[in-house]
């Protein structure tokens, strides 16, 4: 299952103070995403939002300004459409950008880095290379930026709250969904000249698909499961038996004109580049002829559940 946005805001104190969000719809979301800045020499706020869903966070450590960026993540989250997102602290300057996701594993954290700069308009928040592939990579900035702040890598900016001069830093969050893992080290560019920048970097793993898969195998030839090509060698045993696949063993019991091959006890059937063969041997009297689109004489039926 592929990670996909759902929605996103942004918002920030108007008097240095934690605050609460606007109301955002995160109908559907089984990830939720925030990235704060805030002054953090005073002591770190709390997020918390108004289902009571519990956050973990990963942050950067403070830049020139005392500035930190923070990614905050809430797994299989309680969501509704008007949910409000609330940020404590006395006199920290936060902001925040507030993303939601379908289609992420649980749990989804998988790799981070961070990184702080100053005297310079552009930096990198560090290199992450996903443990999978189709992750979902977050980055977060930390600073005085404002509405010219861009980034590179393939990156999309989902929102970014600039700088509200005396009450709050600013706050971006940036994503990019990979097919491929590979490292990620983006670079952000401001407008506003060489100042001092903390950023932040996640990645979040994708949902393993779990289907039921029912498939009746006719003949020999090839088929295709999760992207992965899997040769297909169809013979039938007219005896009962047993046989070992993907760790699972998997009883055949004839019946009638059927071989019903079924597995035994729940477990996980993983097909990730592997090969899928079947050969068990049948009588050169069976007649193996397909008639409608099943054979005579025997077919194959193969039950599982990923």
């Amino acid at each position: 299952m592929a990670i996909a946005p759902i929605s996103s805001r942004k918002d920030a104190s108007s008097n240095t103070n934690g605050f609460t969000s606007g109301a955002l719809d995160c109908t559907g979301a089984n990830l939720l995403v925030v990235t704060i800045s805030e002054f953090i020499g005073g002591g770190a706020g709390t997020l918390t939002d108004s289902h009571g869903n519990t956050w973990e966070k990963f942050s950067s450590s403070a830049a020139g300004f005392g500035q930190a960026s923070e990614i905050w993540y809430a797994y299989n989250p309680s969501v509704s459409s008007s949910q409000t997102f609330s940020i404590s602290g006395s006199g920290t300057f936060p902001s925040m950008c507030i993303s939601a996701w379908s289609g992420a594993a649980n749990p989804a954290f998988d790799q981070s880095n961070s990184n702080t700069w100053s005297g310079s308009a552009t930096g990198q928040p560090g290199s992450v290379t996903p443990s999978e592939n189709n992750e979902l990579i977050i980055a977060a900035l930390a600073g005085t930026q404002d509405a010219g702040t861009s980034i590179n890598g393939g990156f999309t900016i989902a929102q970014n709250q600039a700088l509200v001069t005396s009450f709050s830093y600013g706050c971006s969050l940036a994503y990019l969904i990979q097919t491929s893992a590979a490292a990620a080290n983006p670079t952000w560019t401001t407008s506003d000249g060489a100042q001092n920048y903390a950023g932040a970097i996640a990645t979040f793993k994708a949902a393993g698909g779990s289907p039921d898969v029912d498939i009746d195998i006719d003949t020999a030839g090839s088929m295709t499961f999760a992207g992965q090509s899997m040769g297909v060698l169809v013979t039938v045993n007219v005896t009962n038996g047993q046989m070992l696949f993907a760790g699972q063993t998997m009883n055949f019991n004839v019946s009638g004109e059927d071989v019903d091959i079924d597995i035994d006890t729940p477990g996980a059937i993983i097909f990730v580049g592997q090969a899928m063969t079947m050969a068990v041997v049948n009588p050169s009297a069976q007649d193996n002829r397909v008639r409608d689109g099943r054979r005579r004489g025997r077919v194959i039926q193969l039950f599982g559940r990923g």
